[in-house]
């Protein structure tokens, strides 16, 4: 498996990229705001999309971010918003991140932020 679960988050041991896909926990959360937590080594990216869907499942928004580790690697926390009453009680959100190889990038977690 490429995909290796450690404490602290999820991280690709693989020689390419892969994806995650994290679902954001939230119901009945009233929020506008999805923070994505994670971690870069030195000239290596992240990019992330965090999407929305109502209870049919039907496509409602989504946004993309791309976050980089810089000249010597860094953690990052991304805020992702989105337009007020467009999360319902019964929205579903998930984030899918495209991680760096060999154990260069990690996701922490995906969360709701509590208005």
């Amino acid at each position: 498996m490429d995909i290796d679960y450690i404490d602290s988050g999820v991280w690709n041991i693989a020689a390419t990229s892969r994806s995650v896909i994290c679902p954001v926990v939230r119901s009945p959360v009233n929020t506008t705001e999805i923070d994505v937590d994670g971690c870069n080594a030195a000239n290596t990216s992240t990019t992330c999309t965090v999407w929305v869907f109502n209870y049919n499942g039907d496509f409602q928004a989504a946004q993309t971010f791309t976050e980089s580790g810089g000249a010597s690697g860094r953690s990052w926390d991304h805020k992702v918003g989105f337009a007020q009453g467009l999360l319902t009680t019964y929205s579903y959100v998930s984030t899918l991140c495209a991680l760096p190889a060999s154990r260069q990038g990690i996701i922490y977690g995906a969360t709701a932020i509590h208005l």
